[in-house]
């Protein structure tokens, strides 16, 4: 990989969000090999995001060799600055049993923490670029879930997952469609019969 003139500018200037996005465009186009070092000049500024990345890298083994215990120090080490990624990315790992002892209960606390931090944003449109969270939340407040079960919640959560996988998929993230399909197919459970019928008023929910 060769710098350019304005990379090479932009670490001169410190602009670690400035490489992490140069790092992100070349991740969504599939150039991991150039990515992953972009994000490792932006996670030695400091920047959180960035080592948040990296996590995925190892996670999914995105240019380097897969390896599950990097990863979770990764996202371990953002999730303690509060990363939103990381955050989820390491409930996934309790929720999962990846690299620690299969645990809910954090699990659970790591998906909340994520949505408080993603609460605190100003963006309405945030909530579009984390389907996955409320998709896993969502499971949570329904029978069977670590929490007391609310279906309200839960239909709200799905569809607030549905609207995000939706958009994921529209922006080129194909791989989304599975969870999208089983999203739908949650919404359209008998259980939400009467709550549907509660919210048929609102334009933004399909069926």
């Amino acid at each position: 990989m060769r710098l350019s003139d304005t990379d090479l500018v932009a670490i001169r200037n410190k602009e670690a969000n400035f490489l992490l996005d140069r790092g992100a465009d070349l991740y969504k186009k599939g150039v991991y090999s150039d990515a992953i070092e972009y994000y490792r000049i932006a996670a030695s500024m400091g920047n959180i995001q960035a080592v948040s990345n990296l996590g995925y890298c190892y996670m999914y083994g995105r240019s380097v060799e897969k390896n599950t215990s990097l990863a979770l120090a990764y996202f371990q080490y953002a999730a303690d600055n509060n990363n939103i990624d990381a955050l989820y990315k390491l409930g996934n790992f309790y929720m999962n049993g990846i690299e620690v002892k299969k645990d809910e209960d954090i699990a659970l606390f790591y998906y909340e923490k994520a949505l408080k931090e993603l609460s605190k944003c100003s963006e309405e449109e945030m909530d579009l670029e984390y389907p996955s969270l409320f998709h896993s939340l969502a499971k949570e407040y329904m029978p069977g879930g670590k929490k007391e079960s609310d279906l309200d919640i839960a239909f709200i959560f799905l569809n607030n997952a549905k609207l995000g996988y939706e958009y994921q998929i529209d922006m080129g993230s194909d791989y989304y469609q599975k969870q999208l399909e089983e999203v739908k197919k949650l919404l359209k459970d008998k259980m939400f019969d009467e709550i549907r019928t509660e919210y048929e008023f609102d334009e933004t929910i399909e069926f």
